[in-house]
């Protein structure tokens, strides 16, 4: 598969992922689950579905605790990485939305590239279908 082809189906996945994470906080808070806790679980919700996503569908590597772990590496510094342009941009001047749409291309080619050479490196780049 080509690296254009990973770029759609990574993106595609941070939709599901996106989705994942509100369903579930929507769920917790509904349930009286304090805002944090909601949270933090709907974050690891839509991380352990990216992973097991991207891990089969956009790269086809197998499973493997060591990818598990770089992923979830990659996951928190692009959260932090987030964080920190949105908190700059704002800072700059730009609204809180324009912000995160300014940073969102820029932390999801990011983690992208740090995905596919650092996460699954040894996962045949031609056919992402690995059942």
């Amino acid at each position: 598969m080509s690296v254009r082809g990973q770029i759609v189906r990574y993106c595609a996945v941070g939709v599901v992922n996106t989705l994942v994470s509100l369903a579930l906080a929507a769920i917790l808070l509904a349930a009286g689950t304090p805002l944090l806790v909601a949270s933090g679980s709907a974050f690891v919700a839509g991380a352990l579905t990216g992973y097991a996503l991207n891990r089969r569908w956009t790269f086809g590597a197998r499973p493997s605790v060591t990818a598990g772990g770089v992923y979830a590496a990659v996951t928190l510094c692009g959260l932090a990485l987030d964080t920190a342009l949105v908190h700059l941009l704002h800072d700059a001047g730009a609204s809180a939305l324009p912000a995160f749409v300014l940073a969102l291309p820029i932390v999801t080619l990011l983690t992208f590239a740090a995905n596919r050479r650092l996460t699954f490196r040894s996962a045949p780049q031609r056919d992402a279908g690995y059942a």
